[in-house]
């Protein structure tokens, strides 16, 4: 019985460890190129381009990803501006079904105190579909509109079944998760 309880305890905590959201980040960027560590930034495009996947259209998810930005950039020094910013900034959210398939082993063991028996092995494929986000943010030179840096997250997109508060948070999350690579630290020439 003991070995049992043991047993589920650590199916719970393996699910719930399992199941946290968690973002997977990758940055790239040119060390070559001149790097700003403080300054002025404006949006590129005061309006997200229309993408035709409805989950991803959404006025209310493009203002939530924009104040995330800005605020996430506002705590690294980097002011908004609209006259001679020293640089871009451009976001792009997309989201695609992926497959996952989880494998499980397991013993059947029946004891009836007097006249045990193993039971066998046994193997359980669950196979669960979702939606996998991937935001992107690049950061372009204001002059030239060159790629400077690319910051990328990646996490399962569920919007469905939560407040608007949940979405804040979630957005908030993968937006400063995306962010606390920025800026880059290295060596980078003055401009």
């Amino acid at each position: 019985m003991k070995q049992k309880l043991v047993m589920m305890v650590c199916m719970v905590v393996f699910w719930v460890i399992a199941g946290c959201s968690s973002v997977k980040v990758s940055q790239d960027y040119d060390p070559r190129s001149p790097f700003p560590h403080q300054g002025t930034w404006m949006w590129r495009d005061q309006t997200q381009p229309l993408t035709g996947d409805i989950r991803i259209d959404n006025p209310l998810l493009d203002r939530r990803i924009r104040k995330a930005v800005e605020a996430g950039l506002e705590e690294r020094n980097f002011h908004q501006q609209n006259k001679s910013p020293g640089f871009l900034l451009v976001y792009n959210l997309s989201v695609e079904p992926k497959i996952e398939a989880k494998t499980y082993d397991f013993m059947e063991h029946w004891d009836d105190c007097r006249h045990p028996w193993f039971g066998g092995m046994g193997r359980n494929v669950q196979v669960y579909q979702y939606d996998e986000g991937r935001l992107t943010l690049d950061i372009l030179f204001s002059g030239t509109g060159d790629l400077l840096w690319r910051g990328t997250g990646i996490y399962r997109f569920n919007l469905d079944s939560k407040t608007p508060t949940e979405i804040d948070a979630e957005i908030q999350n993968l937006v400063n998760t995306i962010l606390m690579q920025f800026p880059p630290t290295g060596n980078f020439p003055s401009r």
